[in-house]
């Protein structure tokens, strides 16, 4: 039993090992862990909006390399709390910057419960 116990707990390891990596890649390893109801709301919110983004750009035919520009408008809340961990969303997506505006040549809806606001992207 004990090799198979060693190997059960090795595989945990690098399954946790690996989503801590992914985190990294994305930008949100320094998020605020589980434990505080809010920031870890925040957190999948972030999460969520930094793949909603990925996904925009490899949509928009943006190459991996491209850095881009979002610009955000809509709901304040939900806007400042973006704009909160603005430095995990640029990380995450290759962004060079990240403010509210309207300007961009690709864009898409993106909803929080009842907050919803427009992202907008461009290359730079």
């Amino acid at each position: 039993k004990q090799p198979v116990l060693k190997k059960i707990h090795h595989r945990r390891q690098e399954i946790g090992n690996q989503r801590a990596k992914e985190h990294r890649l994305q930008g949100l390893h320094h998020l605020p862990a589980k434990g505080d109801g809010g920031a870890a709301a925040e957190k999948g919110v972030v999460k969520e909006f930094v793949s909603k983004i990925q996904n925009l750009r490899k949509e928009s035919d943006f190459e991996v390399v491209n850095h881009i520009k979002i610009e955000i408008s809509g709901d304040d809340n939900l806007i400042q709390m973006l704009l909160k961990y603005s430095d995990a969303i640029k990380k995450g997506t290759l962004c060079d910057e990240l403010k509210i505006g309207q300007n961009g040549t690709n864009e898409m809806i993106f909803e929080n419960n009842s907050e919803k606001i427009c992202a907008k992207i461009s290359k730079i």
